[in-house]
């Protein structure tokens, strides 16, 4: 099958990979129909999660269920199934904003995923204030079906992010505009089948 991975920094190539099998009980299968390349990607795209060994991307994903371990009691073959979709605003640059914005014990919370490098990570500033920062991932799995029923009874839309919608094969090409937001792009999506 096909796989979209990363070599190095920004080095994506679309590689064939061995076909997934279930190992444990909880496993399922997937055949993906669209993904699309999420900013917390560029963390790894741009070297500062690096990987030692190359690695499959792509985490913002619906497919149709192949196949489902013995454990498995919410999904069939033939059920459409989706991954979590996280649509950012924001940068370092908010998150030090905050930092400096907040008042001396105050809070500020992070959520999602910031690859910084230590040395521009404002520390004297956090332990002067005594600011308590929490920080973690969105809680995308609590709020996702209420969220996605408000788009399918059409109270929002969000066709607009979507500036992009690319084969597989023009996975590197895809990252590269998102990463510069070359054309206008706000977000990609890459069909597999196409």
């Amino acid at each position: 099958m096909k796989a979209l991975r990363i070599h190095g920094m920004r080095d994506v190539r679309v590689d064939t990979v061995d076909d997934p099998e279930i190992h444990e009980s909880r496993d399922a299968i997937i055949r993906v129909t669209s993904t699309a390349i999420c900013g917390s990607d560029l963390h790894i795209y741009n070297g500062s999660l690096p990987q030692p060994t190359p690695q499959t991307l792509g985490h913002e994903f619906m497919g149709i269920v192949e196949e489902v371990g013995k454990g498995v009691k919410n999904l069939k073959r033939g059920d459409r199934a989706k991954s979590v979709i996280n649509l950012e605003k924001g940068s370092d640059k908010v998150v030090l904003a905050c930092i400096s914005a907040v008042r001396r014990g105050g809070f500020v919370s992070i959520l999602g995923v910031y690859a910084t490098p230590f040395d521009n990570f404002p520390l004297g500033q956090i332990f002067d204030k005594g600011i308590i920062i929490q920080a973690g991932q969105a809680p995308a799995h609590k709020h996702i079906d209420k969220l996605l029923k408000h788009v399918s009874d059409g109270d929002v839309q969000l066709d607009d992010i979507i500036t992009h919608r690319l084969p597989l094969s023009q996975a590197p090409h895809g990252y590269n505009i998102f990463r510069h937001k070359k054309d206008g792009c706000v977000k990609v999506v890459l069909k597999p089948g196409e």
